[in-house]
């Protein structure tokens, strides 16, 4: 009777070491599944905001360029518009020469 008991203890003993060990295993399963999860986010996080980095320095680098070529334009115009008062002054110059 006595050994019965005791395999009967033994055995319960047994299952519920076995049911601990098999919830320790699941939770260290969920703790590294959302631990991967919370890196695959930060990842997408950092592409999200290099991408919208790389987009607003492209932006900023045409709007220069733009700024530039406007300027660089006006200062053409008014180049060749000096360059021709230049030469509707020193024209009379030139037909008397």
């Amino acid at each position: 009777m006595i050994i019965i008991i005791m395999i009967i203890i033994i055995i319960i003993i047994i299952i519920i070491i076995i049911i601990i060990i098999i919830i320790i295993i699941i939770i260290i399963i969920i703790i590294i599944i959302i631990i991967i999860i919370i890196i695959i986010i930060t990842i997408i996080i950092i592409i999200i905001i290099i991408i919208i980095i790389i987009i607003i320095i492209i932006i900023i680098i045409i709007i220069i360029i733009k700024i530039l070529q406007s300027g660089l334009l006006s200062a053409a115009e008014s180049n060749s518009s000096m360059v021709r008062d230049v030469h509707s002054y020193t024209l009379p110059i030139q037909l008397f020469l």
